[in-house]
């Protein structure tokens, strides 16, 4: 599992707070790569490190963001409700 999150430089520091920095495979945060969501680059980053993006499911709030997905080849699932 992949985090693809658009979150501060501090988003280590949270995971750790809350018990979660070990939840994911890989984190890939706006603040570290330096772009953020629904730029391309961040799904393609996310790809690399875990699966080709035809196998990748990607859940977001923002419609936006998943349509980026799924331009890439992605599943994407938009949550409307939480």
């Amino acid at each position: 599992m992949v985090l693809v999150t658009n979150a501060t430089d501090t988003l280590d520091e949270h995971l750790d707070r809350v018990g979660l920095s070990h939840s994911a495979d890989a984190v890939v945060s706006s603040a570290q790569v330096g772009m953020a969501k629904p730029d391309q680059r961040s799904y393609e980053i996310a790809a690399d490190a875990g699966a080709a993006p035809e196998r990748c499911l990607f859940m977001d709030d923002r419609l936006e963001n998943v349509g980026a997905a799924r331009s890439l080849g992605m599943t994407g699932v938009h949550c409307r409700t939480m």
